[in-house]
């Protein structure tokens, strides 16, 4: 059985995977859609994703908090 330090680590490294996987999959989805079409109305692919990925941003974030506080709450855990 995993012991809940090597969980808690697990769920931390999982969660802070997951936060930026997500991010990073949301930004090259931008730079496809302004290469596409969006390259009149924005200056660059960061600008246009930083305009229309708040909402993404935040839901990664939050996604990613999810294992990151378990982890914390095992690693914490008085065994």
């Amino acid at each position: 059985m995993i012991s809940s330090k090597r969980g808690g680590i697990l769920l931390l490294i999982l969660g802070v995977a997951l936060c930026v996987g997500l991010i990073a999959f949301q930004y090259l989805h931008c730079v496809a859609m302004w290469q596409s079409d969006k390259t009149m109305l924005f200056d660059s692919a960061t600008d246009y994703f930083f305009e229309v990925s708040t909402g993404a941003i935040i839901a990664s974030v939050l996604l990613g908090c999810i294992p990151v506080i378990t982890g914390i709450s095992l690693l914490l855990k008085k065994d």
